[in-house]
């Protein structure tokens, strides 16, 4: 790959980050915590990171999200919240990624986007499920399955509905603008 390229996906991955972290910043400074996990403000950047990049910058963003976030602002703590999100977003990223650059579900490049997100939702969600059902048990902390469906379907609705009706449109936008000049 040209150098060139290789800086833009840098620049661009960068700015991923620095987008999460302000969006969230500004959901919380309007809704605090509950809006934050309604609307799941960073996995929107991390989804169109992982979806235009490819796995490896969508696996890298997902993971230093959080982390540069609790850097920045304070939040999310790392344990047990910030650890399960860089867990959650980095898979978020690594297979909406993966799935985008190898799989072709369909010939229209809307669905395969739509597959590549939809998958990867599911993948996160079932990773940070796994992380919880690990670490809350080891450390006294309630968990089950009522409360893995309520706190990653149930509560987020709203936020997966907004992930599922704006990432794929911003997704193909900049894909067949061009506007990058980041592909072959």
């Amino acid at each position: 790959m040209n150098m060139n390229k290789e800086i833009k996906k840098i620049i661009i991955a960068s700015s991923c980050i620095a987008v999460a972290i302000v969006f969230a910043a500004v959901v919380h400074l309007v809704g605090g915590q509950p809006l934050g996990k309604i609307i799941s403000p960073m996995h929107i950047p991390v989804f169109i990171c992982g979806l235009i990049l490819g796995w490896k910058y969508g696996l890298l963003v997902g993971i230093l999200t959080p982390l540069v976030s609790y850097m920045f602002r304070g939040i999310p703590p790392i344990l047990p919240t910030g650890l399960g999100m860089c867990l959650e977003l980095g898979t978020y990223g690594f297979i909406s990624g993966l799935i985008s650059e190898k799989v072709k579900f369909s010939n229209k490049s809307l669905l395969n986007i739509y597959f590549a997100l939809i998958i990867g939702m599911l993948a996160g969600k079932i990773v940070y499920g796994v992380y919880c059902t690990i670490y809350f048990p080891l450390n006294s902390i309630p968990w089950s399955f009522k409360l893995f469906i309520t706190s990653l379907f149930v509560e987020p609705f709203i936020g997966i509905i907004i992930q599922l009706y704006s990432i794929p449109f911003v997704v193909y936008a900049i894909k067949k603008s061009g506007i990058l000049n980041i592909y072959n």
